[in-house]
């Protein structure tokens, strides 16, 4: 069916960062954007006619760093359900062992709608296992996503999902692809198991430590850009990001840029000038945990010290070498990507404090962050990402201008959110 959003502010996010007034939606995709009178023109006797009413109009929002699947079972657990929740063992590729799949689905739908509220229509759900795939697979088959899912296979644990399932990939089917493989290096800084270079304050000798040794993670590597899959590689210490930047290095030397497939550095905090310099030169890509800041920042002074806590998350470094990033949360839940946001762009503690006020970055920069660079690294950009010609007609309609937002009105700031062209609830 065909549509035509008029009288608004839509910023389309393309290279020149156009701001247009109308836009025409035949089915699912954007066929043309321009001014109210370019747009009206085309409008047919079935056209139907959606008056934005001077509202600002963005491209809808990434999660880059979704559990979904954790958090269906927490919820379960939580509400004392703890015979509902699944035993891995249990599960065939059949599903016919998937006894309490409805429980796990009800469950599911409530957190969808937590994200469509939040403007997120794309998550990256990050480390997924044999029995989430099951989950997704299924789930996506019934017709029951409204939002896209890309899964990002635990390569340590689960390599086999991806060996008997994922002969292809990229392409959505039912709001359902594979993205690649994650890798986990280390754990969270907050819980001191980040794998860092120098000794945790007042700490012995302890660094944290590395789940995998670098013989092991370079062949996870080379079979990862083997098979032509993106690798996503959770790297919480700088030591744990040496260790990712030197084996993917190792495995690069013969390969072309587009043989490397954007890997990308989760959950990154320390980053030395010199990482930066290789990280821009290899083509490997960060993302920050940036609630952190807001809730951590005065227990990381007090863990790793007052001089190396400045350069966690040094978002201005990054920005200022034009290396594309990531901007998520900590959270499993579903989050305001406004508030996220405002974290990188304030820096600031719960408490008031401004954290490292150096590495503060401009409202666009982040805001791009959660829209272009996350369908660029998703390997979307050219259909999603943007509102241009061509492109999927997802977005979010404001009720708050941004500049209302970027000086804190961030409550109830999404008016309706529309996916393929289609108002979902919220």
């Amino acid at each position: 069916m065909q549509k035509i959003f008029y009288n608004g502010k839509i910023i389309t996010f393309d290279e020149k960062q156009t701001e247009a007034e109308a836009l025409l939606v035949n089915d699912e995709n954007i066929v043309f954007v321009g001014k109210n009178d370019e747009v009206l023109e085309l409008k047919t006797d079935e056209t139907e006619l959606i008056n934005l009413e001077g509202k600002t109009v963005l491209p809808s929002f990434y999660d880059s760093n979704a559990k979904v699947f954790s958090l269906i079972e927490s919820r379960l657990l939580s509400q004392d359900k703890k015979e509902f929740v699944e035993d891995l063992t249990e599960i065939d590729e059949n599903y016919d062992k998937f006894t309490n799949y409805e429980i796990y689905k009800d469950e599911f739908l409530k957190i969808q709608n937590d994200y469509i509220s939040n403007g997120i229509t794309t998550i990256f759900e990050m480390g997924v296992t044999n029995k989430e795939f099951i989950f997704w697979k299924k789930i996506s088959e019934a017709g029951d996503l409204k939002i896209d899912v890309i899964a990002y296979i635990d390569m340590i644990s689960s390599k086999d999902v991806m060996d008997n399932n994922c002969r292809s990939y990229r392409k959505y089917k039912n709001h359902f692809r594979v993205g690649g493989y994650l890798i986990k290096i280390d754990g969270s800084l907050v819980e001191q198991k980040a794998f860092l270079k120098k000794k945790y304050k007042h700490e012995s000798n302890y660094k944290g430590y590395s789940y995998v040794h670098d013989e092991q993670l370079s062949f996870l590597i080379k079979n990862a850009l083997d098979e032509k899959k993106q690798v996503v590689a959770e790297v919480n210490g700088d030591e744990a990001l040496d260790q990712f930047i030197r084996c993917f290095e190792e495995n690069i030397k013969e390969r072309s840029e587009e043989d490397r497939f954007k890997p990308i550095a989760k959950n990154c905090n320390i980053i030395s000038q010199k990482q930066l310099q290789q990280m821009k030169k290899i083509g490997i890509f960060p993302s920050f945990e940036i609630d952190n800041l807001y809730f951590h920042a005065k227990k990381f002074k007090k863990i790793i010290g007052i001089l190396r806590s400045k350069i966690v998350q040094p978002l201005a470094d990054v920005t200022k070498l034009d290396i594309p990033f990531l901007l998520n949360s900590s959270s499993m839940e579903a989050q305001n990507v406004f508030k996220l946001i405002l974290h990188a762009v304030e820096r600031k503690h719960f408490e008031g404090k401004i954290f490292a006020k150096k590495q503060r970055i401009l409202f666009d920069k982040a805001l791009h962050s959660m829209i272009k660079n996350s369908a660029y690294l998703a390997f979307d950009d050219g259909f999603k990402g943007g509102l241009e010609s061509g492109y999927r007609a997802d977005f979010v309609v404001l009720s708050k201008t941004l500049a209302e937002i970027e000086s804190g009105q961030t409550e109830n700031a999404i008016h309706s959110v529309y996916v393929d062209g289609n108002k979902v609830s919220i």
